[in-house]
């Protein structure tokens, strides 16, 4: 187990921020439903994006892992599992979107995942969703959690999901694409829409063609996936950690490796925080930070940024007003209760912060650190509060930080560049 010793100090300098997940979980496994090889330069090695890879391949996909390239050869739409078991590993996505494609087998095809995904993800109403399109389930241990397995055949008919998380209306999009009469879905009571619009995105690109009306996505299967070379773009959830480290501590940093035009949800972060004084300039695909100037605070919707809900209770804590952060319960579905988690690891360092029915009320406060706090196998957890150890009055020291892994492999290298002062320790 991994420790980190975060000392106050600044964040400046230049850094590249890594590849997009969400972006490189969707390519891999597009690439390995779609007709032809694919190429998929500057890819994400993390343990998600092995999860997804191992469950790709075992519905038939050749992939080929290089430094600077996977090489996807595609199964033309047809999956076919030839594994009778699926590790989703600790990744939600690679869980719904590996479920919703074994709904094709003719076989059992059973579904397993670490104690988050057994416990924590939602999966009742994307199976209910697949029920009735024909699958059959039955639950190995548990109603409603994994493990449990699956199997088609299905045929389309309208569907109607209700779920706050965006993750099983992508696995049924993407889903729907495989059907030789695609699919229409209403997706009701979703907090997380903007990852839909990623999925949106893809499908785009891959010439699948789609209707939006409100809430309902109708996916044409005109001729399946074909494939497609493409790099992918720089991630905006991991980049508002270095921005927030540079605005709360008052720095000048070069931000690199981001596509100002990109549908990721968290770019809209940059506009939040604009809004409440920071100055965040971009200058082609360069992205300027410069700190120093007090943030306002106010109302947010997090519906439109849900990942960054741990970051932005610590940015919160150092606004000149209160911060009420509304539309908040998808969060606690993740892999850990960020509402839980972020607002006690807050409290824990000097903060004040506190949760009711409407919003997490966080109070402007300095945080006095000297403590240690568990990131509860939580990378979005990890990395908040290494911004907090910036500005905290003492060190802090955060156990368990090798889940900043699933998202960001080389961030301690990257912010020890920037001046960060980061000791990395082996515990128990």
């Amino acid at each position: 187990m991994l420790h980190w010793c975060i000392q106050p100090g600044t964040l400046s300098g230049q850094l590249t921020v890594p590849p997009s997940k969400s972006h490189f979980l969707r390519a891999i496994v597009l690439a390995s439903l779609a007709h032809g090889e694919s190429v998929i330069h500057r890819p994400l090695a993390t343990p998600d994006a092995q999860a997804m890879a191992d469950a790709c391949r075992a519905f038939g996909a050749t992939i080929h892992m290089q430094d600077d390239a996977w090489v996807i050869q595609g199964v033309s739409g047809r999956p076919c599992f030839q594994s009778a078991t699926i590790d989703a590993g600790n990744s939600g996505l690679v869980y719904r979107i590996i479920t919703a494609l074994a709904a094709l087998s003719e076989a059992w095809v059973t579904i397993d995942g670490d104690a988050s995904i057994r416990q924590r993800r939602l999966i009742v109403p994307l199976l209910n969703a697949l029920k009735t399109l024909g699958a059959r389930v039955e639950y190995l241990e548990s109603f409603g959690q994994a493990p449990f397995r699956i199997r088609g055949p299905i045929t389309s008919k309208p569907l109607m999901l209700s779920c706050i998380d965006s993750q099983p209306a992508t696995a049924l999009l993407i889903l729907g694409a495989c059907l030789p009469e695609g699919l229409t879905l209403d997706i009701q009571d979703c907090d997380e829409w903007p990852w839909v619009h990623v999925t949106l995105d893809w499908l785009s690109r891959l010439n699948i063609p789609y209707a939006l009306d409100k809430s309902t996505i109708s996916v044409q299967s005109n001729q399946g996936y074909c494939a497609f070379e493409r790099r992918m773009p720089g991630d905006f959830s991991s980049a508002l950690y270095a921005v927030l480290g540079a605005l709360l501590t008052g720095s000048t940093l070069e931000i690199l490796g981001l596509d100002p035009a990109d549908v990721q949800g968290d770019r809209q972060v940059l506009d939040l925080l604009q809004a409440w004084g920071a100055v965040c300039v971009w200058r082609e695909e360069t992205l300027c930070i410069q700190g120093g100037q007090s943030l306002q605070g106010g109302v947010v919707d997090l519906r439109h940024y849900i990942d960054a809900l741990p970051a932005l209770v610590v940015a919160a804590s150092q606004c000149q007003d209160s911060v009420y952060l509304k539309h908040y319960a998808s969060a606690r579905f993740k892999e850990s209760d960020r509402v839980q988690t972020s607002v006690q690891g807050l409290c824990a360092l000097g903060g004040v912060a506190v949760v009711d029915a409407d919003a997490i009320h966080v109070k402007p406060s300095s945080l006095s650190g000297g403590m240690t706090l568990n990131v509860q196998q939580d990378h979005r957890l990890a990395l908040a509060w290494t911004v907090a150890g910036l500005i905290s009055d003492r060190p802090i020291c955060l156990i368990g930080t090798e889940c900043v892994t699933k998202s960001y492999p080389g961030f301690v290298d990257d912010w020890r560049q920037c001046g960060a002062l980061i000791e990395v320790t082996q515990g128990d």
